[in-house]
């Protein structure tokens, strides 16, 4: 997982916040700027001097108010999505009961429609207002050496598979049994050379195995060319659908193949 890296809000926060010059910009400012305006005698450069000069002084609370009410804007939106993953995971919840209750060709089908169902909603109401952001479903192949785009939403860039049998495909189905839950990039100029990421459309990127305790069944990703659209606090949201996804894909296998039961026949009993 790599650290995060301070957005523009983060550093003008930290500037303001450390030091003394910010603490003392605005008195100066002030103090000198109405100095000047009231030596001015209808002198309109020296007047126009002097205002600038208090303007200047105010810029670092004007840059505080500024930052901290886009940050405000950022936790509610994250708050908002937070809300929809939360709904999501209940839904999860619900069919997991209804399932059970079900044929296992029926199963199949509904499963996929879940699937798509929870892949349109990250698109739109999750990520709305966001156009760079890419959702990509992978699956992995039988003998676990392939990972396969199987679903897109979002962004309209196709996506690259991965194969075990380059560097690059070997990292991401390592990743799948990595101790870690998800893999956070918040510029891919920082990845080493072999992980492929240079030229590619994207600048930031989310990672998530799609697995359970014992089986691995593929890989999710959001991805985007805009530094700052994906944050760490969606990574670690992201966690919970990864596992909705392991879910579904799990209840889908299971409607796929027969369950045999291992259990011993009982003999008939003759009175």
């Amino acid at each position: 997982m790599t650290k995060r890296i301070p957005s523009a809000r983060d550093r003008i926060l930290t500037f303001l916040s450390d030091g003394a010059v910010p603490e003392i910009a605005p008195w100066v400012g002030t103090t000198v700027g109405s100095a000047v305006i009231s030596g001015a005698k209808e002198n309109v450069w020296q007047v126009a001097i002097g205002a600038a000069i208090v303007a200047l002084g105010l810029t670092p609370l004007w840059l505080r108010s500024w930052a901290l009410r886009q940050g405000q804007r950022e936790d509610d939106m994250l708050d908002a999505r937070e809300r929809l993953v939360g709904e999501a995971a209940a839904r999860v919840l619900s069919d997991a009961a209804d399932f059970e209750a079900m044929p296992r060709a029926g199963r199949v089908g509904l499963v996929q429609e879940r699937v798509d169902e929870l892949l349109d909603e990250m698109g739109t109401s999750m990520f709305e207002g966001f156009p760079g952001v890419r959702i990509v479903l992978y699956d992995i192949s039988a003998d676990k050496t392939k990972l396969s785009a199987t679903a897109i939403r979002g962004r309209n860039d196709a996506p690259r598979g991965f194969d075990a049998s380059d560097v690059r495909g070997e990292i991401a189905i390592d990743r799948l049994s990595d101790v870690e839950d998800h893999f956070f990039c918040p510029d891919t100029s920082q990845l080493p050379e072999a992980w492929g990421t240079a030229g590619r459309p994207y600048a930031t990127f989310i990672s998530l195995p799609i697995r359970s305790s014992d089986e691995a069944y593929g890989m999710l990703t959001l991805d985007s060319p805009n530094i700052g659209d994906l944050t760490l606090r969606d990574a670690e949201m992201m966690e919970t659908l990864a596992s909705a996804f392991a879910f579904y894909r799990a209840a889908q296998a299971r409607g796929k193949h027969k369950t045999v039961s291992i259990a011993p026949e009982k003999e008939e009993q003759n009175d």
